[in-house]
């Protein structure tokens, strides 16, 4: 086992940018003994996947990251019952080339399909069709832990154990960020489909309140739904944009055609940030003026990732930095609390384009700190300007406690440890179960005890 190399490491928003040192990890066997010997004397460790995490939840400035990418292999898959056994390196987007033209489907996906499988675990990952019925009642919605049948587990204070629901370590593992050891292997739940089309509507928003009423009466009858809004507009408008609803078109021969790579790339960083106030302005207007049939037919492809049709979008950002802001307000205070956010953001931030609107359904989390939960989440890119960014975010923090909500750790970069031991009140649990060799830069950020500030 050679020794670990130092290089930059980054996340996928750029903030925090330090350098990381990193292990390849080849093969699950290369992870033990000789592993741990050939690391520098008392380094911590964290196992790394895709680097699309926007915040500090993947780095370990102060240790060594295990690099998991290479364990990507597709190991068995049942044609009858639709489990997956897969690598964790392994992305959601090799996954679907495997099983979409087979007539398979990852139930949940986010807003990328870059992501590794592990990452997905330990971040407990959600879409667009949280607020669905889960499997408890035969449906496919919920978090991407509801459908991990199970997962392997490598410790380093014990030897490598499958872990299934019901186990003490399988609930603190999922959505434990990467703290618990390092996920080798995970058994996955694929749902069959007939198309690879959905029917989609859209509908309108003037207002935030526009967005609630459309979900009271179009959401339940759609298994689909986000929304994209304009945090650029005035007061009169606040929360304009539109909402998309859609379901699964099943009649067809059972083929979908596989994800492609982004035919259209942004190979390396450009010398400026093209994501500008004014462009993003821009874009505001053309984004949302622009023609829209409130009825039709979709490819799967453009309705869950139309980001991801551009190869390595964030260096369209240049040498400039952004983060991520994602909340969860409970239902019932939850447009108050938002349109406190979003004023705020409007005028103390640097929001760009990237700002959505989702649902998320009633179902027990499947991890002691996973982050999906009843209410309405609001995912905002912002601009990293340094300290005025840093005090806004505590602002939005302080409003989210208020309201009883939650931040998602997996694309931040500023919580406070007070804010996420409230937000996250089972982390003394996940902390008794801990790898006493793993650990994060977000980790040490938010477990101490006596940083409240």
């Amino acid at each position: 086992m050679t020794a670990p190399v130092t290089h930059r490491a980054l996340n996928w928003g750029g903030y925090p940018a330090q350098a990381q040192r990193m292990q390849e990890i080849a093969w699950p066997s290369d992870l033990g003994p000789a592993m741990l010997d050939a690391m520098p004397p008392g380094a911590l460790i964290l196992a790394h996947g895709n680097g699309r995490s926007q915040g500090d939840v993947g780095l370990n400035r102060d240790g060594v990251l295990l690099n998991m990418r290479a364990c990507n292999r597709l190991l068995a898959f049942d044609a009858t019952t639709g489990l997956l056994t897969v690598e964790a390196g392994a992305t959601l987007h090799e996954i679907l080339a495997f099983a979409a033209p087979r007539g398979w489907m990852l139930p949940v996906v986010p807003g990328t399909r870059f992501v590794t499988v592990g990452g997905a675990i330990a971040n407990d990952i959600h879409g667009k069709n949280h607020h669905a019925p889960g499997p408890a009642h035969g449906g496919w919605g919920g978090s991407f832990g509801h459908h991990v049948v199970a997962l392997d587990l490598w410790r380093t204070d014990a030897p490598m154990q499958t872990l299934k629901p019901g186990d003490r370590l399988f609930h603190a593992t999922v959505g434990g960020l990467g703290l618990t050891g390092v996920i080798v292997r995970a058994q996955l739940r694929l749902r069959p489909l007939g198309s690879g089309l959905l029917a989609r509507r859209i509908v309108p928003l003037r207002s935030l309140a526009d967005f609630f009423e459309a979900m009271a009466i179009h959401g339940p009858g759609h298994e689909f739904s986000v929304a994209w809004i304009d945090l650029l507009a005035p007061d009169n408008a606040l929360g304009r944009g539109y909402v998309e609803l859609a379901n699964w078109l099943d009649a067809g021969d059972g083929v979908l055609p596989a994800p492609t790579l982004p035919a259209v790339a942004v190979p390396f960083p450009l010398p400026f940030n093209a994501v500008n106030p004014f462009a993003v302005r821009a874009f505001n207007t053309l984004w949302r003026m622009r023609p829209r049939r409130r009825e039709a037919v979709v490819d799967y492809r453009a309705f869950f990732w139309p980001l991801d049709g551009i190869g390595n979008w964030r260096n369209l950002y240049g040498p400039a930095q952004f983060l991520q802001c994602q909340v969860v307000i409970p239902h019932e205070v939850a447009e108050g609390a938002l349109v406190k956010i979003i004023r705020l953001l409007r005028t103390q931030g640097r929001p760009t384009f990237l700002n959505t609107l989702k649902y998320l359904g009633g179902h027990p989390p499947v991890g002691w700190c996973s982050f999906p939960r009843a209410g309405v989440t609001l995912a905002v890119d912002l601009l990293m300007e340094g300290t005025p960014t840093l005090h806004l975010l505590r602002q939005v923090e302080d409003i989210v406690l208020l309201a009883g909500g939650a931040i998602y750790p997996a694309k931040d970069s500023a919580l406070s440890a007070r804010g996420f031991q409230r937000m996250f009140p089972h982390w003394t649990r996940l902390a008794e179960v801990k790898d006493p060799h793993m650990h994060s830069d977000f980790w040490a950020r938010v477990s101490a005890v006596d940083n409240y500030t």
